[in-house]
């Protein structure tokens, strides 16, 4: 096996098995209410270490995380403010949240245990919408991702401003292009499952197809 491989398994393993200890706690998924009304509701609740907002989906799709208590106190107050769902995720903590602090501690102690190196194709980071190639600010934000909000919003219109027109989903399911097509509803996407969808996207990108 090649090192980067082997050295990608381990990360892989051991960021599965920290996510998994993460201890008590949960997320929400909120339909119907924009981030900014649902970040009013989780500050007037006022326990800001064990409530936020984890995710920004989409228009109207927000997920929240955090200790089961405050998600049961959270639940009537995002309904009477319009959310037309909150649905309880089926997750095992309370993950993008500063209840993941030391997970992410040990995860970036794994980090340190391989060797990196700048990435030649820049990669966007979900916690900073940053397009990253230096190897010591990717490892320190693969870290930070497991106690920070996914900002995915931001990150699909930081990639429309770079000039990105088309996306494309690579394995089971369709979420993430769906949540593109409300963020950034003029930009092509496609999805990869098998050998013919890969054949159709190819054929799809290769012909600079933009809409």
């Amino acid at each position: 096996m090649e090192p980067v491989v082997a050295a990608a398994l381990r990360l892989v393993a051991r960021r599965a098995e920290l996510m998994a200890s993460a201890g008590e706690g949960g997320m929400a998924a909120v339909i119907g209410l924009d981030r900014d009304a649902v970040q009013r509701l989780v500050d007037g609740i006022g326990r800001p270490t064990e409530l936020v907002v984890a995710n920004d989906n989409a228009p109207g799709q927000v997920v929240v995380s955090g200790r089961l208590d405050a998600l049961d106190s959270a639940e009537e107050a995002l309904r009477a403010a319009g959310a037309r769902r909150v649905l309880r995720l089926s997750v095992s903590g309370p993950f993008h949240s500063p209840l993941m602090a030391a997970v992410a501690d040990e995860l970036a102690e794994a980090f340190e245990r391989e060797a990196w190196s700048d990435a030649r194709v820049p990669v966007m980071s979900n916690v900073s919408a940053e397009l990253l190639t230096d190897a010591s600010r990717i490892r320190a934000l693969l870290a930070e991702q497991v106690r920070s909000p996914v900002e995915w919003v931001r990150c699909v219109r930081r990639m429309v401003d770079e000039g990105v027109d088309a996306m494309v989903e690579c394995g089971a399911g369709a979420a993430l292009v769906g949540m593109v097509r409300r963020i950034a509803p003029d930009v092509a996407t496609a999805t990869v499952t098998d050998g013919p969808s890969l054949d159709a996207t190819a054929e799809l990108l290769g012909a600079g197809v933009t809409a």
